[in-house]
């Protein structure tokens, strides 16, 4: 499904409504929406990606993973509304950077591309969203 960029800039707004000063950067003038069966194949990905890559502290760490999950895809789902989130409240630590991305049914989701989990906690202040 096409989703444009006033419309993705919309629910991405109201995503993010009642934190202060949300940073939104989308970089096209249209999208399409991510199918649950092109997420998977970035998680499958990714959890490869991150048996063979493990974490080490500012050096490879959750702004890594999620870059590399939006390069990847580009090649599974090229045009997906899919990028990073750089928020505070979506994880037990402080900033966080996840995966965000809308799905076939105009809902704004993160997962977690370290593990392929759905992240369901909402953000809750500095808000960083690239897409």
């Amino acid at each position: 499904m096409i989703i444009t960029n006033p419309e993705l800039k919309t629910l991405l707004t109201a995503y993010t409504a009642g934190t202060a000063n949300p940073q939104i950067n989308l970089a096209d003038n249209t999208y399409n929406t991510a199918t649950e069966a092109d997420i998977n194949k970035i998680r499958k990905i990714m959890k490869a990606y991150c048996s063979v890559f493990k974490f080490v502290p500012e050096k490879r760490d959750c702004d890594d993973y999620a870059i590399v999950a939006a390069a990847v895809r580009s090649t599974i789902c090229p045009g997906a509304a899919f990028g990073v989130i750089w928020a505070a409240g979506i994880s037990d630590g402080g900033n966080h950077a996840a995966n965000i991305y809308i799905d076939d049914a105009n809902r704004v989701r993160l997962f977690e591309p370290q593990n392929g989990e759905e992240i369901t906690k909402t953000p809750t202040g500095n808000i960083l969203i690239i897409i």
